[in-house]
């Protein structure tokens, strides 16, 4: 443990110094944090019971271990990091007065509260190269196995002189024993006959880590965990009054889910709670993120759908807090307030009303046009007071001409199927025929069929 203290201080002092060098050489850089995942390869020693009197090289004891971790930082000093890990742990012991082995599969998890360096106060955020340290608690299985058995099938026998043979030492034995090797198979699940114990622990792990920030979404971790158990069995001997502990060496790439940097060359962003602002926006409150918003700025209180516009229950466009008609009949053009349009009336509303001004102008302008007294101001004047210019071509209207029509020679041509009745929907064709110059008709003369529309019986 004194050595571990030792390696934690150095570390420190280390990306200390990294992150202050970096600090004198960059401007302050905020950072939002966001959930990290990674996942890791390394080594586990263990440390019990059995191996503790042994002369076998420690090296020969490490196994792989693989981690997966999640971490999430909590403001700038503190953070939790979730650790799975599956390994092997195994333990050798060659002596004079015993020879044991054990190996057992791990597998567990722990939560760590985790403190971090690089909190803009020993070093800038997210520094190239920061320490990290953290405790916290898990839980751990595991089932010793032994090498108890040659691959024949018969069990090892020490003898004094260092060798392994397939009978007991004993003086009848010494010519007939065959030397073997052990397989380094473990088989046999052990078992103490005394104690039938837990094959499972709680486990408390020390933890110090060395991050490197490659890029903004990804880092490299260098981390070594020390786990204190709560059993004294994993090596399934219980042989004094200390727990059996465990250390992993890990390297870990991590990537860093969506972690923005924000730059400023001074503490302007230290107070700016970058959470806050994450949080997804609804300017006009109507229940629709703005992101998600595709009507922005609706009036409060006003229903929505689900993409944040107003509702229009008849689909017209117009939707239904402005819509003075809610169920327009489908595929109706509608006005500015949602009501159907009928272009009949429309039409004839217009050309009444702009040949009723029309004939008011003219009135006003040109009194000598009508006669004295007249009292039917829908009335058109004598043709043989007005000028050239409102008179109509005899000679085109000699050829449409029916001498024994109801309807006056100038408006014959609008009568299209012969019933001797001018409907709306001729007066639309001559309108048509206007514009693509089909007829002889213009705009004076339009005017005064539109009247003998509305006069004629």
């Amino acid at each position: 443990m004194h050595i571990f203290k030792k390696a934690i201080l150095s570390i420190a002092i280390l990306g200390s110094i990294v992150g202050n060098a970096q600090n004198d050489s960059t401007s302050t850089t905020n950072y939002k944090h966001m959930p990290a995942i990674g996942l890791g390869v390394g080594i586990v020693s263990f440390s019990g019971d059995v191996g503790s009197n042994s002369s076998v090289n420690a090296l020969s004891n490490f196994r792989a271990n693989y981690s997966f971790s999640a971490e999430q930082r909590i403001g700038n000093f503190f953070g939790l990091r979730l650790n799975g890990t599956y390994g092997t742990i195994s333990k050798n012991e060659r002596s004079l007065e015993r020879n044991l082995n054990f190996q057992s599969t791990l597998m567990g998890g722990s939560l760590l509260a985790q403190f971090h360096f690089d909190n803009n106060k020993i070093t800038p955020v997210h520094s190239l190269l920061t320490p990290v340290i953290g405790v916290g608690a898990g839980y751990y299985m595991f089932d010793p196995y032994g090498d108890l058995k040659a691959a024949n099938g018969s069990d090892y026998y020490y003898w004094t002189d260092g060798s392994i043979r397939d009978m007991e030492e004993t003086d009848a034995n010494l010519e007939t024993a065959n030397l073997i090797s052990r397989d380094y198979d473990y088989e046999t699940q052990l078992k103490d006959p005394n104690n039938n114990y837990d094959r499972s622990t709680l486990v408390f792990p020390i933890s110090l880590g060395l991050r490197f920030n490659l890029t903004d979404e990804f880092s490299a971790n260098f981390n070594t965990t020390y786990y204190i158990t709560q059993t004294d069995y994993m090596d399934n001997l219980a042989d004094g009054s200390n727990k059996d502990v465990f250390m992993t060496g890990n390297v870990s790439l991590y990537y860093h889910i969506g972690r923005n940097r924000v730059s400023s060359s001074d503490s302007r962003y230290d107070d700016v709670d970058f959470d806050e602002i994450d949080k997804k926006a609804d300017v006009d409150e109507d229940g629709v993120n703005d992101d998600n918003d595709d009507c922005l700025l609706t009036p409060k209180g006003v229903s929505v759908d689900s993409k944040g516009c107003p509702m229009d229950t008849d689909n017209d466009g117009v939707p239904d807090y402005l819509d003075q008609e809610k169920n327009t009949a489908k595929d109706s053009e509608v006005d500015e307030y949602g009501r159907a349009i009928n272009f009949d009336n429309v039409l004839l509303e217009y050309f009444n009303d702009s040949t009723t001004v029309d004939r008011e102008n003219i009135r006003a302008e040109n009194p000598e046009l009508y006669q004295f007294g007249m009292s039917d101001e829908t009335s058109f004047p004598d043709e043989s007071l007005l000028g050239d210019e409102f008179k109509v071509d005899e000679k085109e209207l000699a050829k449409v001409t029916n001498p024994n029509s109801k309807i006056p020679a100038k408006f014959q041509e609008a009568d299209l199927n012969g019933d001797e009745y001018i409907s709306m929907e001729e007066i639309y064709g001559i309108i048509d025929g206007f514009f693509d110059g089909s007829n002889n008709f213009d705009i004076e003369r339009i005017h005064e069929l539109i009247d003998f529309f509305f006069d004629q019986e």
